[in-house]
Formats: structure tokens, sequence, C-alpha cells
């Protein structure tokens, strides 16, 4: 005769699955809070760069239609990081902006002045010039700085 042995799990097997399943959760958790924080340092590091560099136009000078423009910048600031480059986003009095911003590639040497190629704004008549300084992060992902500088011309 065949008895029914009708008993649950073992204590050791409930113990081992509990003990894999609180594994598998803390991984999950710690692959997510390791993202996170890895983000915010990169954020945290591309801001202290933006505090210390400070890159502005000093001269605009536009002509033709349509408008090319030649813009010298100018850098200066505390901090002698590289930069990757500058965003050149031009404006006219009617508050049209470009549609597609200039880029200026490359560095920039602390108190170095240099002068843009030609540029065509693709607006009539630009009158001011938003200089961006933006840097590309360990994933070669492009940061820019939150605080434009704005000429007037």
């Amino acid at each position: 005769m065949l008895k029914n042995n009708k008993k649950g799990l073992s204590a050791i097997i409930v113990t081992v699955l509990l003990i894999g399943l609180t594994i598998v959760a803390v991984g999950i958790v710690w692959a997510v809070v390791n993202n996170t924080l890895k983000k915010g340092a990169e954020n945290v590091d591309v801001g202290t760069k933006c505090l210390g560099i400070d890159v502005r136009a000093t001269s605009v000078v536009c002509s033709g239609t349509p408008a090319t423009c030649i813009v010298r910048l100018e850098r200066t600031g505390s901090r002698d990081d590289a930069i990757s480059g500058v965003k050149l986003v031009f404006e006219n009095a009617t508050g049209s902006r470009s549609p597609t911003p200039s880029d200026y590639a490359g560095n920039i040497a602390q108190l170095e002045n240099p002068t843009t190629p030609a540029y065509t704004p693709g607006i009539a008549i630009p009158e001011k010039v938003e200089t961006t300084v933006y840097f590309k992060d360990a994933s070669g992902n492009t940061q820019y700085c939150p605080q434009p500088n704005i000429f007037t011309f």
C-alpha cells in the first residue's frame, strides 16, 4: 500500500528560495540606484565646469542677403577645462530665431579671441546672438551649460 505523504515544502527549500529572491531584488535595486548616481555625478561635473567658464560674443558683423555673420568670441572665467564647442543662435528684432543653431566646434583656450567662420543664420537682419558652451560627457553625449550669453549688435 502506498501512503499519501502530503507534506509541504521543506524549511530548507523555502529558505533557499527566499534568499534567492532577496538577492535578485537587491541586484535590481542596485542597478537602478547605481545608474541614477552615475548620471547625477556627470550632471554635477558639467555644472561645475559651466560655473567657471564664460564664452561670449564681443563683436558681430553681418552682411548680404541672405545675411552671413562672422562672430568674434572671447573666453574668460576661472576654469581652463577644455570645452567641446559653442552653439550660436541668432535673433532679429521680431523675435525670430535661427531655425538651426550654428556650431563653433572645438576648444577655445582661456583668454583666446577666435573669429568664427561665416554663418548664415536663416533669418532676416539678425540683431542678437546667443552663445551657449557645451561639453561632451563620458558617454559622448552633448551637455549644454544652462546659462547662455546674449550679445546685441
